[in-house]
């Protein structure tokens, strides 16, 4: 069965409007984009779509109370919710530098979660 989907290419400043064909288990058909990079862009999209996911945790010691943080690559669409609650669940000490690994292989899926800032006593 073939299906078809629009999307707002997000790749670069052009945003190519894509019209896309695709079956369950594979992306026929691409038009719309003007560079190479709508095409992928369309194909993990409807294959594997992935985003980067940030929130922020609790920090003691600090000036504030609250560090941004995020995935050091994109998870899994499904599971950004079900890893946000997870995530929150954290509480860190200041200091901490942007970058600073927070989570390590966050819940064994090779991801790591980070520092988006620096945050001093």
């Amino acid at each position: 069965m073939k299906l078809k989907k629009k999307l707002t290419c997000i790749e670069c400043p052009v945003g190519c409007i894509l019209d896309i064909e695709y079956n369950k288990s594979r992306v026929l058909s691409v038009k719309g984009n003007k560079c190479s990079k709508g095409e992928k862009f369309a194909r993990d999209e409807i294959i594997d779509p992935r985003r980067v996911l940030t929130t922020t945790i609790d920090i003691k010691s600090a000036l504030f109370n609250r560090l941004p943080v995020r995935s050091r690559t994109a998870v899994p669409r499904d599971q950004v919710m079900d890893m946000i609650r997870e995530v929150k669940k954290i509480k860190v000490k200041a200091p901490v530098m942007a970058g600073d690994i927070i989570i390590k292989d966050f819940l064994e899926s090779g991801i790591d979660i980070i520092s988006s800032s620096t945050i001093e006593k």
